[in-house]
């Protein structure tokens, strides 16, 4: 069984991977894992694994908290349902 990933702020891992000067390619490389993985992250596509986003906040010297969603941004990302009348 997988464990849920956690949804990433996908703008947090972005500006702070262009704040340290590092490509998608070179964030992956860092952390070991594809930059495919880094993108998909960085648009919100796919979640991390908390041991990637260790990683990550490794190389931003910064919280894995500082790279979730809150509940308030997860929540805003559903679509709003329409009134039908």
């Amino acid at each position: 069984m997988n464990p849920r990933r956690p949804k990433t702020n996908g703008d947090a891992i972005t500006h702070r991977r262009i704040d340290h000067g590092l490509s998608q390619t070179a964030l992956a490389r860092k952390i070991g894992c594809t930059k495919q993985l880094v993108s998909g992250a960085e648009r919100g596509k796919n979640g991390l694994s908390l041991e990637v986003l260790a990683r990550v906040a490794g190389v931003f010297d910064c919280t894995v908290r500082d790279l979730l969603l809150t509940e308030t941004e997860d929540e805003s990302d559903t679509e709003p349902t329409e009134d039908v009348a």
